[in-house]
């Protein structure tokens, strides 16, 4: 079978068919058209993810760069103006927000959730020189807006403990057993659980535990000074 001058394909048939070529035109043309859908199909995935990746290009170049600003301009002023505080609070979770988009928008489509959360997560620790354990379920998978918020919590739970928790050794652990369960906890140094925000960050506990209800399911922090932190998902 040809398209445009050149073979594209061939098709092996019983010699009864010698006599019916309308046949075998008609199974060459319904051939040639699902290959051009792959095709196109093909082409079209890879400019999604081309424009993909320009958008958190910009937004990691562009509006996170001037929310990290903001803030660092609002924890300055907070001293003379009590207000400040409050923009930079505010800018902190609007940048969260902004690197879970981010993050969403680079993550590869066809990447099982286990491998994504062991690349999330070995990113953050070797980033940090902070010891990294794994206990992930390799059957567990979730969906899209699901994903992206176990993701970005990875994310926050791993930088709170190397950045403010000053945690050596971090775990993280994903299973599945009647849904989807994420657990991360650190050796570090701990804070007094109840106060609504993780020391050191505008993503609060109150966000994360809203991002989490959103896609119904819970979420508990335990945390007492000297004896490390957990964070514990649980999604239907």
């Amino acid at each position: 079978i040809d398209r445009d001058g050149r073979p594209v394909e061939a098709i092996a048939h019983d010699p009864y068919l010698d006599s019916h070529p309308e046949l075998i035109q008609a199974v060459g043309s319904a051939a040639l058209m699902a290959l051009e859908n792959v095709s196109l199909q093909a082409d079209s995935q890879a400019a999604v993810l081309d424009e993909r990746r320009r958008i958190a290009r910009d937004m990691h170049d562009g509006m996170a760069q001037e929310l990290v600003f903001i803030s660092m301009q609002g924890r300055e002023w907070a001293d003379q103006d009590p207000r400040a505080k409050a923009i930079a609070t505010a800018a902190d979770q609007a940048l969260a927000d902004a690197r879970g988009a981010i993050l969403a928008l680079t993550d590869p489509v066809d990447e099982p959730l286990p491998a994504a959360v062991a690349r999330v997560a070995t990113s953050l620790a070797e980033r940090s020189g902070t010891r990294l354990e794994l206990e992930l379920d390799d059957q567990t998978e979730t969906g899209g807006p699901e994903r992206e918020g176990l993701l970005l919590i990875v994310r926050e739970a791993i930088s709170n403990a190397t950045r403010h928790g000053n945690a050596s050794t971090i775990r993280v652990a994903l299973s599945a057993n009647g849904g989807v369960r994420l657990a991360i906890s650190d050796d570090g140094c701990g804070f007094q659980s109840g106060s609504g925000n993780v020391p050191g960050t505008g993503f609060g506990l109150t966000n994360m535990q809203e991002r989490v209800e959103r896609l119904g399911g819970g979420l508990e922090l335990r945390s007492h000074p000297g004896e490390g932190t957990k964070v514990e998902v649980i999604l239907p």
